[in-house]
Parts: structure tokens; sequence; C-alpha cells
């Protein structure tokens, strides 16, 4: 048993701060559309410290806590509401006043309202989490936020920590979470969980290679234009030179073009590997608690375990199918990426030849003009870094497709 689970395993429960919680607790709860709690187990009652008749038809609010921004709800009702599951951090305050943080998964139901499992978080993530809503919550005081203006602010300093949206955030933090909680409770380290989030990574990966590309090719803009004026100063007028890199300016614009198309935009890249990582995630905790309602040995008043168990189940193997479908769709777009990635490649090679005409060129020149040269060792440098990308883009193509591959395999 570990320090953290001592308190909790007895029971006792001290006359302020944190509730006793055992990492191996994992609380249900089941609402209808409004947030009215009409389902829940054993685990809940009794570290929110409330009867059952007290939370039976009570609104989910009742275990708010005043340190929450307003932010985060908004930002998980606006999911909810447009029909996707969502996690996060959330500190709750239980009856006798003492405060218990979880990460919380809430999934939507198929026939209205909303399930939710939640664990005691103890990942990397979570003092990032704590430390971002003291400092939400204090501006949300200070400057009168409305709780859209928050999560518009919470969704900033996701992007600033280098997370590419919401669903980035969530799974990365419920992967934490699942795999700090084996760790600790002896269980085996999930593989699916491993492989989904070396997917997401490669995602991530292509998404920023992709980027450096385009940056690459933004600066190749300019150099060719003033490459054309040096080489009209030196040629007297239009010469081979001029020609040649008029014609590697239309070559760039047109590469950048084709770039939209090809390796795809930031907004979609690892948006299904994200979600394939939050709904595997969200199935093992709902197969957890299934188990759980099922050694349940007496009912709770107003609970039908049973019936709760087959909803959990069927939710679950619906998470699960979602995901692998996700996966489905992570590696159908590798193997498009790659097919496409060549395509680029061939054009970018014929860019490489038009840069070697530049370079023979420059060296027929009687005169050798410093800025001109200075402005081909650039092109020179660029073109190196731009392979440099496209070949990390393949390898990462390469590895989704694996990956995404192995899990569809594996079931």
């Amino acid at each position: 048993m570990t320090a953290i689970q001592t308190a909790a395993s007895f029971k006792v429960r001290p006359v302020s701060g944190e509730a006793p919680f055992d990492l191996s607790d994992i609380f249900f709860s089941r609402t209808d559309d409004r947030g009215v709690i009409r389902s829940f187990n054993d685990v809940f009652m009794r570290i929110a410290d409330y009867p059952a008749a007290d939370l039976l038809g009570a609104p989910h609010r009742l275990i708010r806590h005043e340190d929450m921004p307003r932010g985060v709800f908004w930002l998980f009702w606006q999911r909810l509401k447009a029909g996707h599951p969502v996690g996060a951090y959330v500190k709750n305050k239980a009856r006798d006043g003492l405060h218990y943080w979880v990460y919380a998964v809430v999934l939507p139901l198929p026939d209205g309202g909303y399930l939710s499992v939640r664990i005691k978080p103890s990942g990397p993530m979570f003092a990032m989490a704590e430390t971002m809503y003291a400092d939400l919550l204090a501006r949300e005081k200070e400057e009168k936020l409305t709780p859209e203006a928050s999560g518009a602010i919470m969704l900033a300093q996701l992007a600033d920590k280098g997370f590419q949206s919401y669903s980035d955030f969530q799974a990365r933090a419920l992967a934490s979470e699942i795999a700090t909680r084996d760790k600790e409770l002896g269980h085996r380290a999930s593989r699916a969980q491993r492989t989904l989030l070396a997917l997401l990574d490669a995602a991530e990966l292509v998404r920023k290679e992709r980027q450096g590309v385009v940056r690459v090719l933004d600066q190749l803009r300019l150099l060719p234009t003033n490459m054309r004026l040096i080489s009209q100063r030196l040629e007297r007028g239009s010469g081979p030179l001029s020609t040649i890199s008029e014609r590697y300016g239309a070559m760039v614009e047109s590469l950048l073009r084709q770039l939209h198309g090809v390796i795809g935009s930031d907004q979609q890249s690892g948006q299904s590997e994200a979600d394939a990582l939050f709904l595997d995630g969200a199935a093992r905790l709902a197969a957890e608690v299934e188990r759980a309602f099922a050694n349940m040995p007496k009912g709770l008043p107003g609970v039908d375990g049973a019936d709760e168990g087959a909803r959990l189940h069927a939710l679950g193997k619906t998470a699960h199918a979602s995901a692998q479908n996700a996966a489905v769709q992570s590696s159908a777009g590798a193997v498009r990426l790659a097919r496409e990635l060549d395509l680029l490649r061939r054009a970018t090679l014929a860019l490489d030849s038009i840069r070697v005409m530049c370079r023979v060129e420059f060296g027929q020149l009687r005169t050798k003009n410093p800025e001109l040269a200075g402005v081909i060792v650039r092109i020179d440098q660029s073109h190196q870094a731009m392979n440099a990308h496209l070949n990390r883009v393949a390898d990462a193509a390469q590895s989704i497709e694996e990956a995404a591959d192995s899990l569809v395999r594996g079931g």
C-alpha cells in the first residue's frame, strides 16, 4: 500500500483539507441532459460524503468547488452539447467541506444525458492544471471575465504550452493519468495506450515538420526576387540567370499551393489520433466501473446496478469501436500522405534542378558578386532544410501507418 492510499483505505476523514481518496477508487455518475444526477456508485457517496437520498435527483453542481474557474465548465459544456466526449481536471467539494480533485471523463449517451467516470489525478500534468486554474480564476475575478472569455484564455494558454487543441490536451492528460495510476497500483501498462500515444506523437511531428516546410518556402519566396534584381544589374538587362530566377520564384509559389493540399492542415492534423487515444482510455475506465458494479454485494437505493453495468458495457464497446475507427482513419491518412508526399518530392526535385542551373550560370559570370553568391548559398541551405523536413514527415507517416495497423490487427 502506498502512502497516498493509507488515509483513504482507513476511511479517516480529517476536519479540513482533502477528502480521503484512493488511487484505486473510481467515481461513477449518470445525469440527464440538464446535469441532474440519475445514478451513482458507492465511491461517489463515500468520498463526496453524501447519502444516496441527497444525490439522487440533485444537480451535479452540488459538488462544485468555488476554486474552479467558470471558463473550464464553459469549455466542458460546449464540447458536450456538440456531442463530443470531454475530459478535464476538476476540483470538487464534499458535503463536510473537504475537497477532492478528479480527472473526469464525461461521455454523451445515445439516449440522452451523460455518463461520467472519474479517477484521482496523480500524473505530471495535474500540477500544470492546478497552476493554470488558479491563474484563470484570479483573472476571472479581477477582469470580470465572462465564462466564454475565460475559456478562450484557457485554450490560448494550452496552445502556449504546446497543445494543438483541447482534444490533444484531454487525450494526453487522460493517457498520463492512466499510465501513472497503473504504475502506482501495480497494474500492467496498457499496450494500446502506449501505441496510441506514439501515434499521436507521430501526427504531431507531421504537423510541426509541415510548418517547417512552409517556413522554408516562405523564406525562398523572397530570394528569387533578390537574385533577379542582382542578376539584371550584372547581366545588364535580362539574361539567363534572371530568367532562371523568375522560373524558380514561380515554382516556389506553386509548391506552396501544392503543400497545403498534400500534407494537410494544422486544424485536422492529429485529430483522429487524439480521439482514438481518449476514447480508448474512456473505454478502459468504463470497463473497470462495470466490473465494480458486477462485484457490488448489495445495491444502492435508487440505483439499478445491473442496468448501469449494461449501460457501461455498451458505452465502453462503442468507445472502443470509435477508437478503432479513428485508428483506421489515421492509417488511411498515413497511406494517403505517403502517396502525396511522393508527388511533392518530385516537385522539389524539379525545383532543385533549377537551383543547380542557377549555380552553373553564376559560375559562368565574369564578375562574381558577393551579394548574389550569398543569395545562392541561402537557397542551397533552404533546400537542405526542406529535404530534412520532408524526410522526417515521411518517417512519421510510416510510424503512423505501422502503429495504426498494429492497433487494428490487435483489436
